[in-house]
């Protein structure tokens, strides 16, 4: 029998062909999505410590002067901001405070760096309605999309208090329990890590690799961003439709948006809407390290002569949200639950508020209430205008009733003519 040699030449040459129109046609795609369609960048910025002094510092953040360019998760509506000196989604703000003038600091994550124009997101309307009520206040926002509470204090301690502070106030949102962990995600890109040790709050500085060319091009990606937006949108689609489903159907199909993201874990040990006033171990150690965390954010604010406050983004707004996007959905009996490999676990999606009051009243700081409805977008968990305006209404009226703070703004409220 003969056998033929077949050579491999033509097999190789066509796949080394095969790659390059893959990668040509990649990159014309790359180029039109680029001219052509708006893109809603990200609210982390970007990793390269070479062009943005922020992502050194924080692990990611947007450098001074760089444009900030969104859209409108409803609307599609595309806009535009710069990032100040700082590098933050702000006004610029001198380090000298006027006289006779009372400064604010807000510090948060996505929802204080908002999703809507910075007019509109919420430290903004508040200078606003803070000056149409007679006072002279300065709002300055700290914060990137996927910030924990402990890039917060950092900040707090190397920017903000530098610039004369009256009041500092810290956003909560339940993710923060997890990001201060730095379990996964962007959060492993921090170059810190605080734990608690025998009580005591302590930091240690991580190693964190370069990002790559080839990385930081993914990052910035169009074709890349559209993907991964467009599995997200068909997601909350298919979540959307499932939970019109009758309730013995649920468990039929079962949402994969829930196993996105650790905490969403029923059954895990980092799960914060547990419905005992205690959770296993894990989210223990995470509220732990919270607390110590603002503790420290207090100390170091009132050294500075200013007043310490929480603000707690995730209410009802939120929880409506999710239950619209089929995260969670109705039990047997009508109760909040995540459906988890075919069963329904009931849940507490509001128990970190329970946690904020105890931890509040233990070391002494002062708990902004949630009183308004913060509305969120249609398809987006972030607050849309309407929500952002609310959240600024909430912390308006605390800080014009509380004692403590209204007696700071009346030394900045301007005398009648």
């Amino acid at each position: 029998m003969i056998f033929k040699r077949v050579s491999r030449r033509p097999l190789v040459k066509g796949a080394i062909v095969m790659i390059i129109i893959s990668v040509a046609c990649l990159l014309i795609l790359e180029l039109l999505l680029r001219i052509f369609p708006p893109i809603r960048l990200y609210a982390v910025g970007t990793g390269d410590v070479s062009t943005t002094p922020n992502a050194a510092v924080y692990g990611w953040g947007y450098a001074p002067g760089a444009k900030i360019t969104q859209s409108d998760a409803d609307t599609k509506e595309t806009f535009s901001s710069r990032a100040n000196s700082g590098g933050w989604k702000d006004v610029e703000h001198q380090l000298g405070k006027r006289n006779g003038s009372v400064r604010i600091l807000t510090l948060g994550d996505s929802q204080t760096f908002g999703h809507v124009p910075m007019q509109d997101v919420y430290p903004r309307v508040l200078e606003t309605l803070l000056g149409d009520a007679g006072f002279d206040a300065e709002v300055i926002s700290m914060g990137y999309g996927g910030w924990g509470t402990d890039q917060a204090l950092v900040a707090l301690k190397r920017s903000g208090l530098s610039y004369e502070l009256d009041i500092v106030i810290s956003q909560f949102s339940t993710n923060d329990l997890l990001e201060n962990l730095a379990l996964s995600g962007i959060e492993v890109n921090k170059p810190f890590r605080f734990q608690v040790v025998n009580d005591e709050l302590t930091m240690r500085t991580v190693q964190t690799r370069p990002v790559s060319w080839l990385k930081n091009f993914l990052f910035k990606s169009h074709a890349l961003f559209y993907t991964n937006n467009a599995r997200w949108v068909l997601s909350e689609r298919i979540s959307q439709f499932i939970s019109r489903f009758r309730k013995e159907d649920k468990r039929q199909v079962e949402t994969t948006t829930n196993k996105s993201v650790l905490w969403w874990n029923p059954i895990g040990p980092y799960f914060p809407l547990h419905m005992s006033e205690r959770g296993d171990p894990g989210i223990e150690a995470a509220w732990l390290l919270y607390e110590k965390l603002i503790e420290e954010m207090k100390r170091s604010s009132e050294q500075k002569r200013a007043i310490f406050l929480v603000f707690n983004g995730v209410e009802q707004g939120d929880l409506e949200y999710v239950k619209r996007a089929g995260r969670v959905v109705e039990d047997e009996t009508g109760h909040d639950a995540i459906l988890w490999d075919g069963k329904f676990y009931p849940i507490n999606y509001l128990r970190h508020v329970d946690r904020l009051k105890e931890i509040a009243e233990r070391i002494g700081v002062l708990l902004i209430p949630t009183n308004c409805f913060y509305a969120r977008f249609v398809n987006d968990g972030h607050a849309n205008r309407e929500g952002n305006r609310r959240m600024a209404e909430d912390i308006f009226d605390f800080l014009t009733t509380n004692e403590e703070t209204s007696r700071i703004l009346q030394k900045a409220q301007h005398q009648p003519q």
